[in-house]
């Protein structure tokens, strides 16, 4: 996992809820657009596409617990 990826799950963790992409950008993750897909691709991460949010999934939950 890299380490981007990882403080994406992190973020999103620890809010437990439903995140606005627009609030991730401001977090210095750098191409947050590209971060999120390659997260929702791998399981990691849902996207709401009305809102444009993100929040954790168990998957994402467990790989971040198991340091994937």
């Amino acid at each position: 996992m890299h380490p981007r990826e990882r403080a994406l799950l992190v973020i999103l963790s620890q809010a437990g809820e439903w995140v606005p992409l627009a609030e991730l950008r401001s977090r210095g993750l750098g191409d947050i657009a590209v971060l999120a897909s390659n997260a929702v691709a791998q399981g990691w991460v849902e996207y709401r596409l009305g809102t444009l949010d993100l929040r954790i999934t168990d998957q994402g939950r467990t790989a971040l617990d198991r340091g994937y």
